[in-house]
């Protein structure tokens, strides 16, 4: 976990904020390795835990094999530092995380939960390692009712619906100063893009849209905040996105790169559209730009829909169809919709407030470590 994502995220708060426990973090260096010392949690460098990318024709056998040799020799290590410290119990973050906690539990006997924060084809690798995983884990914790049915799709059985727990994502609000300033002016709009330049976030499809809506109105700019990741793949998708952008949006886009502070990304913000290709498991950027009052357009699948209520604190789109984006987004650019907006911005951070706060998740967590470890 050298990069930093909604997952770290996760992990962050977890750690920094609930103080029944004595949490120790196994991560290798890099940028999540900082960001965990600077809020002052126990760190223990693992050069061997890696986020894990398959190629774009899926793993095979000698890949597979590299895998789990990586995963023994860490486990290992791992698992010696786990009995030194009398470790009472391993939390996974996220699927592979798993596969390490898994040969932990057959070194050690120390049991195992796993947060699951994606959404996986029945067929795949990752969804071997799961029906692997679910026979010795003592729970999954989904991040949504999304991954929940996901899991019981791979398990292809009900026989682990108890191993099954749904505990939402949340976060703490930003000042209520901070969102109240800004108004909806259809003199110009700003949308945002947000994440990492890979093909499944969908930013061609929003381009495509935009593209669309360009041929009635000009009134918008597409700020787009995130960068690539070191694959060909990813470079060439920044690369056809920048393409595009001038050849059909000329003047219309900037690309800011990875951007920290949210406070920058969502504050000048109107309109954030989270429009990926595939479904998502949840998705912090719904939740985040939400919970800063902006119009949020999504996909109508995957955890989004259980975050989203349609024209009443955000918008549903039929998934992968620029048409029907583009049919929302003129909408929202429209002088006529401004009072109707301004009622969905407030709906949106109130939604957020009651249902997806960072107390809730924590007095969640908390709760649920201890029934673990008793």
């Amino acid at each position: 976990m050298s990069e930093w994502g909604g997952g770290e995220e996760f992990l962050r708060t977890i750690c920094s904020k609930i103080s029944d426990f004595e949490f120790k973090i196994i991560t290798p260096p890099g940028d999540s390795l900082n960001r965990f010392n600077e809020s002052n949690i126990e760190t223990i460098i693992e050069n061997d835990l890696q986020k894990m990318r398959q190629n774009g024709e899926g793993w095979n056998y000698f890949d597979s094999f590299k895998l789990l040799i990586k995963i023994l020799k860490a486990s290992r290590r791992i698992a010696r530092i786990a009995k030194r410290d009398k470790c009472k119990l391993i939390l996974a973050n996220g699927n592979y995380a798993g596969l390490y906690a898994l040969f932990i539990k057959f070194f050690t006997g120390i049991d195992f939960i796993v947060v699951q924060h994606l959404l996986y084809k029945d067929s795949s690798f990752e969804s071997k390692s799961i029906k692997l995983q679910l026979r010795f884990a003592k729970l999954f914790v989904c991040v949504s009712n999304a991954v929940k049915q996901n899991l019981i799709s791979i398990s292809g059985t009900k026989k682990y619906v108890h191993k099954f727990e749904v505990l939402h994502l949340g976060m703490s609000l930003p000042d209520s100063h901070k969102i109240n300033t800004k108004k909806i002016s259809n003199e110009k709009m700003n949308i945002a893009l947000i994440g990492t330049i890979i093909n499944i976030k969908g930013f061609h499809l929003v381009f495509e849209a935009m593209k669309i809506v360009k041929q009635s109105k000009n009134n918008f700019h597409i700020h787009l905040f995130g960068n690539p990741i070191e694959t060909d793949e990813s470079k060439k998708y920044l690369q056809h996105l920048t393409d595009f952008a001038h050849n059909n949006l000329n003047g219309f886009v900037s690309f800011h790169g990875f951007q920290i502070s949210k406070d920058k990304i969502y504050l000048d913000a109107d309109i954030v559209i989270n429009y990926s290709t595939i479904p998502e498991s949840f998705s912090l950027i719904v939740l985040e730009a939400m919970a800063y009052g902006k119009i949020v357009i999504s996909a109508d699948e995957g955890g989004p829909k259980e975050i989203i209520d349609n024209n009443v604190n955000g918008f549903l789109v039929p998934p992968r169809s620029p048409e029907k984006l583009a049919e929302i987004i003129n909408m929202c650019l429209e002088d006529s919709s401004k009072n109707k907006l301004e009622e969905i911005k407030i709906e949106a951070r109130n939604s957020v407030a009651e249902n997806f706060t960072e107390t809730k998740l924590l007095q969640n967590y908390k709760s649920l470590l201890h029934k673990m470890v008793s």
